[in-house]
Parts: C-alpha cells; sequence; structure tokens
C-alpha cells in the first residue's frame, strides 16, 4: 500500500521546537566570558608599530599553493594614533601554511610583510609603520581553516579534468515504519571454525551471527538478545531454548569475543544482568538480510512533516535519516553518502537526483536539525568549502624506522591484472599492494613501500614509477592516486594524502562518498577484512569533522559526537574506528578484542590516518609532530565583531546588519559600489563568524528526541 500523502496529515506538521535542547553548554560559556581569554584565532588582535596601536583583524587568504604550502594574505590594519583619531589600511603578506585538518586550523610562520597600502595614515609615517609590521608580524598567526577553504576561488573546478568517475547508482533502500535492523552479508556466507569447536560464525558480516552444523540452525545476536532460524536468510525468531554450549567457551579474545557478554552463564554476562536482564523488544524488529551492501531508513510511524522556517520544504521529523518532502514537486529527496535519491512515494523507487535538486534545498538554514546537508547540495558555499577541504592535503614526515607488514592468505601471492592498465594486484592481501615491472609497491596507512617480490623487505619509496599511477576506477583501489611520495628528508620519509584517500570525493561541487566502484573483502586467517564500499551504513556528512559518519553517530549538545554501541543499520556492536585507520571508507573489520579492553569504540572523531605510526611521524605538514593538534575548537562561540576586509588599495569594508559599510572620512559609511570580491569575501568571513554558534545550535537540535507517530500504514 502506498503510503500517506502530506496532505492526509498536513495537522500534524511539528515545529522545529519537537528538536529543541537546553543551552548548558552554551550557559556556561557565557559564564566564564569575562575571564577567558579569546582563543589564539579570534581577532581583531592588538600590536604596535611607529608608536601606534595597530588592531589586526582576521585576514583573507588571498591564495595558497599547496605544493609548498604558500600562502597569501591581506591584513585589514586598524590604527590609531596617540590622538585617538582612527585609519584603516592592509598589509599584505606571505608564509607558508601548515594545515590541522582534524582541529580545523592552520598556522602560518615565516611571514614576510609586503606592500602595505595605508590610505588614511600621514604619509610620512607610513614607511615606519610598514618597516615595524615586520618585527610584530615575526610570531606566527593561528587561523581557522574555513579562511582557507570557504573563500572565493578555493573549491576546485567542478568540472577538473583528471578526476575519479563517480557513481550515483541507487542502492537497494529500504524504508519500514516499524522496528528493523539491516545485515549484510558479502556474498555468500563466509563460514569460519571458532577455534577447535563445533560451531562456526559467518566473517563477511559485521553482524554476530553463528552456524551449529549439527543442528544446522544460525544464531545471531540482535540488540543484547538471541534469535535463531534454519536459514541464514531467515526467517527469524527469539531463541527461548539454550544456546550451543560452546558459545560460553568462546574466547575473549577471539573475532566475535564481545557476545560473551550477551551468552548466559559467562562472567561478563553475569556482570551486565546485575540489575536485569533487559526487556527483549516488542514487537520484534523485523529483520532484513541483504547479501550485498543495502541501506536502511527507519521511520518512527508513517512520516510526520515539519516545515522548515521560512522554505517550502518539509523535512520528515520521524526518522534520523535525511529525508525530505518537496510539496511543489509531491516528491520525496534522500541524502545518504553525499548522493541525493528521489521517489514519488517514501518506500520507493529510489532513483538518483544527483543535479536536478529543487532550489529550496539551497535555503535550508545552517542550525536546522537537518542544516548540514547544505554541504551536500551543489552550488552552495558550504558544498564549495567542502570541497576544497577534501583538496587539501595532508602531509607526514616518517622515520625511517617505519616499515610495512603485509600479509598474504596462503602461501604464494596471487596477482591480477587491473583493467585498462598494465599494472597487476595482489588479490590474496588485504592491503593495496601493485606489481608493475616486476616490482611491488604497497600503499599502507598514508605511506609507500617496495619490494623486490612481495617477500623480502618492505623499503620506504622516494618516488613512485610513471607507469604506476593512476589506476582506473572500477578496480577499486581509486584511492591509491592521492597517497603520494614526496621524497627523503635526513633519512626520513615525506608522504602526502588528500580526501579521496579518506573516502571524501568530490562530484559536482559537492562532497560524496566513496566513488561507488567497490570490491569485495578478503578472508585472511580466519579474519575478515571489508574493503571500501560506498553504501551499507547511511553515511552522513558531518561539517565539523569534514567527513562522512555511520547513520548511529550522534551529537550531544554538550560534547563530540559519539556512536551508539548497537546500529540497527548494520545490525552489529562494533567499533567506530574505521578499520587499520586506512582511510574513512569500509566497515568493521572482527580482530580479536584483548580481555579487559572495551570492547566497543565509539570514539567519532575525526581519524588520524597518520596517527597509527605514533612516534614514528616526526613532522606534520611542516611542524614537529608534538604541536599537534594546534588547538580546540570544540567551545568556541561566535564573537559579536562584524567582519572587516580590506581591498587592494587598503580601504575596509564590514558587513553591518547586513549591509556593506565603507571607513571614510573618520566614521563607517553605507557602500554602494563595492566589488563583487569585496562582496564574496565579507561573506565568507561572515558565514566563518557565524559558524561555531550554527553548529552548537545544529548539534543541540540533533540531539532532541525524534516524535513518533502512532499510525502505521500497512506496505
Amino acid at each position: 500500500m502506498r503510503s500517506l500523502r502530506p496532505a492526509a496529515v498536513i495537522s500534524a506538521v511539528l515545529t522545529a521546537a519537537l528538536f529543541a535542547a537546553p543551552d548548558r553548554r552554551a550557559d556556561a560559556q557565557e559564564a566564564g566570558a569575562g575571564t577567558t581569554a579569546p582563543a589564539a584565532w579570534q581577532y581583531p588582535r592588538e600590536v604596535r608599530a611607529a608608536g601606534l596601536r595597530v588592531a589586526l583583524h582576521e585576514p583573507t587568504v588571498l591564495s595558497y599553493t599547496d605544493a609548498d604550502g604558500t600562502v597569501a594574505l591581506r591584513i585589514p590594519l586598524e590604527i590609531t594614533d596617540a590622538a585617538g583619531r582612527v585609519s584603516f589600511g592592509a598589509a599584505h603578506a606571505t608564509g607558508a601554511a601548515h594545515l590541522d585538518l582534524g582541529s580545523r586550523l592552520f598556522l602560518v610562520d615565516g611571514l614576510a610583510v609586503g606592500e602595505c597600502p595605508l590610505p588614511g595614515l600621514d604619509a610620512a609615517i607610513a614607511p615606519k609603520l610598514q618597516a615595524d609590521l615586520g618585527g610584530a608580524l615575526a610570531e606566527p598567526l593561528l587561523l581557522r581553516l574555513e579562511l582557507l577553504t570557504d573563500r572565493p576561488g578555493a573549491a576546485p573546478p567542478v568540472d577538473e579534468e583528471g578526476g575519479p568517475k563517480i557513481s550515483t547508482r541507487a542502492p537497494e533502500i529500504h524504508v519500514r515504519r516499524t522496528p528493523a535492523v539491516l545485515v549484510q552479508i558479502e556474498g555468500d556466507p563466509e563460514l569460519v571454525p571458532v577455534d577447535t569447536f563445533p560451531l562456526q560464525y559467518v566473517a563477511n558480516s559485521a553482524t554476530d551471527i553463528f552456524h551449529d552444523p549439527s543442528t544446522k540452525r544460525w544464531f545471531m545476536l540482535l540488540h543484547e538478545h538471541w534469535v535463531s532460524s534454519s536459514s541464514v536468510d531467515g526467517p527469524w525468531a527469539w531463541h527461548d531454548d539454550k544456546l550451543p554450549v560452546v558459545l560460553t567457551q568462546l574466547p575473549v579474545s577471539s573475532p566475535r569475543g564481545h557476545v560473551w557478554s550477551f551468552v548466559p552463564g559467562t562472567r561478563r554476562y553475569t556482570k551486565r544482568t546485575e540489575g536485569g536482564e533487559p526487556p527483549r523488544p516488542d514487537p520484534m524488529p523485523e529483520i532484513i538480510v541483504s547479501h550485498k551492501p543495502a541501506e536502511l531508513v527507519l521511520l518512527l510511524g508513517d512520516p510526520l512533516f515539519t516545515l522548515i522556517p521560512h522554505v517550502k520544504l518539509m523535512t520528515v521529523a520521524n526518522t534520523i535519516s535525511d529525508l525530505f518532502f518537496h510539496p511543489r514537486s509531491g516528491k520525496y529527496y534522500l541524502l545518504i553518502s553525499g548522493r541525493w535519491f528521489v521517489a514519488e512515494d517514501v518506500d520507493g523507487k529510489w532513483e538518483p537526483a544527483f543535479g536536478s535538486l529543487p532550489e529550496e534545498f539551497a535555503q535550508i538554514p545552517r542550525e536546522h536539525a537537518r542544516g548540514h546537508v547544505r554541504w551536500c547540495v551543489a552550488g552552495t558555499p558550504e558544498a564549495a568549502e567542502a570541497a576544497a577541504r577534501a583538496a587539501l592535503p595532508e602531509r607526514a614526515l616518517l622515520s625511517r624506522r617505519v616499515s610495512a607488514s603485509v600479509r598474504y592468505e596462503g602461501k604464494d601471492i596471487r596477482t591480477a591484472p587491473l583493467e585498462g592498465t598494465e599494472v597487476r594486484h595482489v588479490t590474496n592481501t588485504e592491503d593495496d599492494v601493485l606489481v608493475v615491472g616486476g616490482v611491488y609497491y604497497a600503499c599502507v596507512r598514508g605511506a609507500w613501500f617496495r619490494s623486490k617480490n612481495g617477500e623480502s623487505p618492505w623499503d620506504h619509496v622516494e618516488s613512485l614509477p610513471d607507469d604506476l599511477l593512476p589506476v582506473p576506477e572500477s578496480t577499486g583501489f581509486w584511492h591509491v592516486n592521492v597517497c603520494s611520495a614526496l621524497g627523503a628528508e635526513d633519512k626520513a620519509y615525506r608522504f602526502q594524502i588528500r580526501g579521496p584517500y579518506r573516502g571524501i570525493y568530490v562530484h559536482r561541487g559537492a562532497p560524496v562518498y566513496g566513488n561507488g566502484w567497490d570490491r569485495r573483502g578478503l578472508l585472511r586467517s580466519g579474519n575478515w577484512y571489508p574493503a571500501a564500499r560506498t553504501y551499507g551504513e547511511n553515511r552522513w556528512y558531518d561539517p565539523v569533522a569534514g567527513a562522512f559518519q555511520p547513520r548511529n553517530v550522534l551529537y550531544d549538545a554538550q560534547g563530540p559526537a559519539r556512536a551508539t554501541k548497537w546500529s540497527p543499520y548494520t545490525a552489529s556492536y562494533g567499533r567506530v574506528r574505521w578499520y587499520a585507520d586506512r582511510y574513512l571508507q569500509g566497515g568493521r573489520r572482527m580482530f580479536p578484542y584483548d580481555d579487559g579492553q572495551d570492547l566497543f569504540d565509539l570514539d567519532a572523531s575525526r581519524p588520524d590516518v597518520y596517527g597509527i605510526w605514533t612516534d614514528d611521524v616526526l613532522a606534520r605538514d611542516g611542524l614537529p609532530a608534538a604541536r599537534f593538534p594546534l588547538g580546540d575548537r570544540s567551545a568556541e562561540t561566535t564573537r559579536d565583531v562584524p567582519p572587516v576586509v580590506s581591498d587592494s588599495a587598503g580601504t575596509a569594508f564590514r558587513l553591518s546588519g547586513g549591509k556593506v559599510e565603507r571607513w571614510a572620512d573618520g566614521q563607517w559609511r553605507a557602500a554602494a559600489d563595492v566589488s563583487d570580491d569585496v562582496r564574496a569575501r565579507l561573506a565568507a568571513h561572515e558565514r566563518t563568524r557565524t559558524l561555531p554558534d550554527a553548529l552548537r545550535r545544529w548539534a543541540e537540535k540533533r540531539s532532541g528526541a525524534l516524535p513518533v507517530n502512532p499510525v502505521v500504514t500497512p506496505r
């Protein structure tokens, strides 16, 4: 049966107040505002030059060259003389930028002051002021990353030549109005024995599924409770009998050792249920089994529609997924992994809608509970910012002690050709190993290594052969194209990655997750190593982390992003940390857990690819590794200081009440003839200024409870 149309439930339209949450963190910040010094990246900042007070306003980035990190700045100067007279000018400076994408900051050092147009200053003082500014700017400047990424011309061209081809095909999308979980198995079940016991587990699924060969029964851990079936595809039912006794003897060090906490009779089960066994969900969730990556959208009843203020667009409020209804066209729109899909009915059929979004999507406020989707709406400043951020390099200098360890399934190394190239790839290892000219090259955790035959020691690589890269999209290896070997330095080795290595691609001016060309995972030594995949975790773009998060990652109004222990979107417990920290694609890797270790790593902060090398990371983007992170913006608030920018002649402009003003004759006056460049830079600075509070309000609204519609129409 088709779902209800909005006209039938218009009385159920909700307001944004449903998502409101107390602003306790903001209250605490306000209470301490009088005693807290401004953060190092907050402006204006005062210096002395030529005996005058000079306030440095937040710089404008004019250009950035990522090959060597050179950045050109224009710094607005507010100059106050001894008599209290104020004039404005600008200082042009160049320096070296050092990026910390994780903290959304960058440091500029080695500043060289160039031309300083000072139109309102006595010509006799100007040379002295310019000379003194060199000393005043001797200290490095710490700046917000948005000054680099949200500026005119920062985003790469929309149709850049040589970029990866992106597949926007729709996955299998399951929409449910009642509780459900999505079990995903990569093809047929890969059954692996549990040590020496007569029990098997399905290795190629994040879900905990066991098979008893003696009874031919299947057992699944379903959110603290067990279900069983005669077939892995179901139907499944609550398991009321005793579990196979082998499960009570399952070593906690097993790849599925965490299930020990849910097996009656074990020590961990007893400890977990000291306060009583949690009740079973009633009714039992529907169990959907898919043998390929799929997506699940959960609604709490029939769709409940919320009007987005001042926008002719509605959200489906009773789902955490990014689901919208567009009244003008009468269609539903869904965003998953950065890709938009459209359907006449909420149950589908879903078709790709990339490049054909209604204009209302670009009008969604950033502070709205669904405001994060703006970063995936092509043509918005936010999408351009995300694209520019994905294009930025992350560099590391690794010690010569660093070595790769590549392991293979079986005794022999097996290779296969990469379609469309002279390169071969190794098929029986989870690592990215390519072969060209008989030499083996391994791309491991953001670094390249070389071996004569794939078994001899892996040496560092200073450069790559011309015939190794690029590899085509369809191979599932495209991300290695953006991992570069930059040479040696004092017996250490420099490497670099960009956004696609983390799974963040750009398509038509907006970020997407994965390029859509997936390859299958690998079973090796009883462990399943999932490969990069575009779909399967209902991922959404997190503008704070600058990465695509699994759907079960949530923001608390007073803290960082955290994941829930259980995810119905993968029907699994598991760590959020992407396996081996290689790049931000590809599910969970079910490795043995150490006894006493927290079974579930719920940290959802931006993973650090090079962090896996720990103390062997000597430098990051040209700075000693100990300098990182450069700061913490998690408690940042919007300052009530209008942004000021200067043009090339040193004339100062600012935004006041949404209108542009020019400094002239000792005061701010309404400006009529303002260049497009000045307007664009003022708008960018204003977005950067207001972003902290917009993200705080967004996080608060997303932390609120979802409304429930008791009406459920049978499908």
